[in-house]
């Protein structure tokens, strides 16, 4: 899977800032997995470090390190991907604006892509 992270128009990456802010233990466990997805791609779906996003066209990497749980919203196009939002999940459930988020940037993707759904 070729995994990219997304950036605004002026090339900032919400992602690599947020991972970048994080103690070095923290960012090598979310590389970690990272890797994973970058070598199994999909076939990690419905494990213990992603899934789908019922009701949205996204998928959401799980990263749990040090009583904080990491998620990584993304979208996957063909054979390659783009991390869209990373936040700490605090809750059972993923939070609505944490999912908007990540819509609005995979909408932004698209239309960089010119794919439309």
């Amino acid at each position: 899977m070729n995994v990219q992270f997304w950036e605004t128009s002026s090339g900032d990456c919400p992602v690599v800032n947020f991972i970048d802010g994080l103690p070095a233990k923290t960012q090598e466990k979310i590389m970690w997995i990272l890797e994973l997805f970058e070598q199994y791609g999909t076939k990690l779906i419905y494990t213990k470090h992603m899934k789908k996003l019922k009701g949205y066209d996204l998928y959401e990497l799980r990263i749990k390190f040090n009583n904080a749980i990491y998620r990584i919203l993304l979208m996957i196009v063909e054979t390659s991907s783009w991390l869209l939002h990373i936040f700490i999940k605090k809750t059972d459930y993923t939070p609505q604006k944490e999912i908007d988020i990540a819509l609005v940037r995979r909408k932004l993707q698209l239309n960089q892509l010119d794919i439309s759904y």
